[in-house]
């Protein structure tokens, strides 16, 4: 059933938990501050509401707001980021989506294995984290002279 949610029935190759995790996470070349708050922002530009946030332990929650029965998708999205920064080794951001499934009482919440999705919100994250980066370098500039 997992293959089947993954991309198709019709594959015959098992998924392996480490072809999950390789979409699942991205390592950013700046430090904890300027990804965290990169990660905050790009959520909310992607129209999710940022409900709780730590920076201490990294952790950042957000969700979309269910829509009304005109559009396609009806459910809400759940997301959870850990950002985590490594000595030389860059601030990595981990994700985890997750969707409700069904409705009424038989609503279920399941992970979104949407490898799309995830390079969505990474590639807005590296948009953030560049200008922040070029703000800081620009400030650095203005405070030399």
């Amino acid at each position: 059933m997992l293959c089947c949610v993954l991309g198709g029935c019709g594959r015959t190759s098992k998924v392996t938990r480490e072809d999950l995790d390789s979409f699942r996470k991205h390592t950013f070349w700046s430090d904890k501050k300027t990804v965290f708050s990169s990660t905050v922002s790009a959520l909310q530009d992607m129209r999710y509401v940022v409900r709780t946030t730590d920076y201490a332990s990294g952790l950042i929650t957000a969700e979309t707001l269910a829509t009304d029965g005109r559009q396609k998708n009806t459910g809400r999205r759940f997301v959870s980021a850990f950002v985590e920064e490594f000595p030389n080794e860059g601030t990595a951001v981990h994700l985890d989506f997750v969707a409700d499934k069904g409705s009424g009482r038989s609503v279920k919440e399941v992970f979104v294995f949407d490898r799309r999705l995830y390079e969505e919100v990474f590639d807005k994250i590296e948009q953030k984290v560049r200008g922040r980066q070029q703000i800081q370098l620009y400030q650095l500039q203005q405070n030399r002279d």
